[in-house]
């Protein structure tokens, strides 16, 4: 359509456009090469323009819109054009050809006073657009795209406004006018307008203006992208923040993010939001220990509306608080672990298993302290000075003490960054809150949740000399991938034990720490360990040892600026959290109601594998989100006594009727002293058996999974093998 109408007024203007180009001889007509030419030499520089625009404010949206002219299918009949004198009128590219200057971000259509096609026209004359009501316009934003060019100085253009009417007397302002060229380019020309002073705010016109200044060649105007847009006025919102039981809550956060706008209520509850965008909103309240809420409210242009907000607050209470059974060899045991939630607002948990790092004596590694609400990445930037010199220790060679100098990382790991002999080009990073710089080094390709970390490093003080602390108190800290440390996505505060590796580096030892903690599900991305200032002495630093055959890219930050390292760290990344081995729970997060909701989750003790006289633990952290209202560990104990409880063995699974969905199942059995057999559908009991054969109906089409688990007098053993 847009093709189609350019076409008619292609042939509406025809015979005229041939008669103007008869009309043009070689005497007055230039190329736009010499026009250039001649400007630059003879008559006039090019010059920006006169004006200082201001970039307009407020919403582009299509609130308020009063105009988005793109001239694409030539000048709208709504337009008018007054011809004050002459004969030359504003026309439409390419309707006619242009001027060989066109506006900038032009599509190719737009709007034209053109001297040098219709080169025998006086112009004089204004393009007008249709009335615009600027009614309570106190910011109207107008912009729109130009070139004007004139020739040996004749030429002149100028924006004007008029209210009530288009005639001189009702003029209200001229925003530009200009008799020298634009620049080659053209220019993008914005305002904006306070209309409320204007005889008729409601009947406003804007003229483009054209003149060849009594002359009949002298290039021309060429228009494109005129733009008004008229934001409403802004409103208010007020209003208080109150908790379940009526009373207000002085610190909340109250904004809108949408606006980037935010208050903080004071110590009444009550919040203002002053100049918001009018229209609907969504309004977000939110304190640290209160479930956060959002509102959407219609903001009155001019006006104001009262907004308050209830906060409610979860409680997590977790019971029992520790597990500890005895079981067979091969016994498979199910307790129950309680969620309660006696607060006034909903709480969301979620649970991870962590399993103990222990030394030869069987002695924990670590133990959290703390699982830390994620934040923002440090706001850094790269640079390439090196940091001063408490920042870093180095050299080449030292004394090994091991014949295999340092333990390598254990089978499995997910990123096995080994250190660096001792015996060559090592370093070390200081990475310790006190000193004020924290190390990072990046990651990728992990296949599962992240759930252990052994590092190493220098216990050193500045600068530099050997200092014993144990524990250290670690802040581990999980952030997404980026050229820096993106988001923050899990932290940790951890109690780790050093554990002495026999390695010296030119005098200095070297270190081994290791820490379990809840699973971080992160394929790609950046881990940092920082000692904290929370325990031991202040001066005595934490140093990250390197890996010159590490993977990943390491980088030191000071606050305010990363440097790159030579080498990646000394580390090695292992699975953990969610589902374990021995330990498991049926799920790992849930919402629970308040007033009273339980949420009873199946917890899973497996000794299959085991012996009798073995002892294990572990412990089930539970945290909580939005809001967080604490993090509780629940230590778990396994003890393995008495004979083994033998599983079924050699199932399997055969559908023997898929039209009424009828399945035979069978297995091996080698013992007698047990009661019955229990048999699952993906995991739920759907029956029992005294024989070594059962026949299920399916309840629909799909895949299922079953397992048999054989009843003893003291207990259910390990499930048999999946089909």
């Amino acid at each position: 359509m847009k093709n189609a109408t350019k076409f008619i007024w292609l042939v509406m203007l025809f015979a005229s456009s041939i008669m103007f180009a008869f009309g043009q001889t070689g005497a007055n007509k230039m190329t736009k090469e010499q026009k250039i030419a001649y400007d630059n030499s003879v008559v006039v520089k090019q010059q920006a323009p006169v004006e200082n625009f201001a970039a307009p404010t407020g919403n582009r949206g299509s609130k308020a819109l009063l105009l988005d002219e793109d001239f694409g299918s030539g000048i709208p009949g709504s337009w008018s054009q007054i011809q004050y004198s002459g004969l030359g009128f504003w026309n439409s590219v390419p309707a006619i050809p242009g001027f060989g200057y066109a506006p900038p971000s032009t599509d190719g259509y737009y709007a034209v006073a053109n001297s040098d096609y219709y080169n025998t026209y006086v112009f004089d004359v204004g393009l007008f657009t249709p009335s615009l009501n600027m009614t309570g316009g106190v910011a109207v934003e107008i912009s729109y795209d130009r070139n004007l060019q004139d020739f040996a100085g004749d030429g002149f253009g100028a924006f004007r406004v008029y209210s009530g009417g288009t005639s001189p007397a009702n003029l209200e302002v001229t925003l530009w006018s200009q008799g020298t060229d634009d620049p080659s380019g053209g220019v993008h020309a914005s305002y904006v307008l306070n209309a409320t002073g204007f005889a008729d705010p409601g009947n406003v016109y804007l003229e483009f203006y054209y003149s060849t200044e009594g002359g009949t060649y002298a290039w021309g105007f060429a228009l494109d992208n005129v733009y008004v847009n008229m934001p409403e006025a802004p409103g208010d919102v007020y209003g208080y923040v109150f908790n379940g039981g009526g009373l207000t809550i002085a610190g909340a956060t109250v904004g809108i993010e949408a606006l980037s706008m935010y208050t903080t209520t004071g110590p009444g509850g009550y919040y203002e939001l002053l100049g918001v965008e009018a229209g609907n909103q969504d309004v977000t309240a939110a304190k640290a220990g209160y479930n956060t809420i959002t509102q959407t409210v219609f903001v009155p242009s001019g006006g104001s509306v009262q907004l308050d907000f209830i906060l409610t607050a979860p409680t997590m209470i977790i019971s029992p608080t520790s597990h500890t059974y005895t079981l067979n060899p091969e016994e498979y045991f199910t307790a129950s672990t309680g969620v309660l939630n006696t607060g006034d607002g909903p709480l969301t948990w979620n649970a991870n298993i962590v399993y103990p790092i222990t030394d030869a004596a069987g002695n924990s590694m670590s133990r959290i302290v703390s699982v830390n609400e994620p934040g923002d990445a440090p706001a850094g930037v790269e640079s390439n000075v090196r940091f001063p010199s408490d920042s870093y220790v180095e050299g080449q060679g030292g004394t090994s003490n091991n014949t295999d100098a340092f333990e390598p990382c254990p089978a499995g790991s997910m990123l096995a960054n080994e250190p660096t002999p001792v015996t060559g080009s090592w370093s070390g990073r200081t990475s310790d809150e006190n000193a004020g710089y924290k190390v990072f080094t990046s990651f990728s390709g992990m296949t599962g949740n992240i759930g252990s970390v052994i590092w190493w490093g220098f216990s050193l003080q500045c600068c530099w000399s050997g200092c014993f602390e144990d524990p250290k108190q670690f802040l581990i800290e999980f952030w997404e991938a980026g050229t820096n440390p993106g988001a923050l996505v899990a932290s940790y505060t951890v109690d780790a034990y050093l554990l002495s590796t026999g390695e010296f580096a030119s005098g200095y030892e070297v270190f081994q720490w290791s820490a379990n903690f809840p699973g971080v599900a992160l394929t790609d991305g950046w881990i940092s360990i920082q000692e904290t200032d929370a325990t031991g002495t202040p001066t005595c630093w934490f140093l990250w040892y390197n890996s010159v055959t590490g993977t990943g890219t390491a980088k030191q930050w000071d606050g305010a600026t990363y440097t790159t390292q030579a080498d990646p760290q000394a580390i090695c990344l292992g699975a953990g959290g969610g589902s374990g081995n021995w330990l498991t729970l049926d799920y790992y997060n849930g919402i629970v109601p308040p007033g009273g909701g339980l949420d009873n989750v199946p917890t899973n003790f497996n000794a299959a594998g085991t012996q009798a006289g073995e002892v294990y633990t572990a412990d089930i952290v539970f945290t909580s989100t939005d809001p967080n209202v604490g993090t509780i560990t629940i230590p778990c104990t396994m003890i393995i006594a008495g004979d083994p409880l033998v599983p079924p063995t050699d199932l399997v699974v055969e559908l023997v009727d898929d039209v009424n969905g009828i399945v035979e199942l069978s297995w091996t059995w080698t013992t007698d002293a047990f009661q019955f057999f229990i048999i699952k559908r993906d995991g739920a009991p759907i029956g029992t058996s005294t024989t070594t054969g059962y026949i299920d109906t399916l309840p629909g089409y799909g895949t299922y999974c079953y397992t048999v688990q054989s009843y003893y007098d003291e207990g259910t053993s390990a499930p048999s093998n999946e089909e």
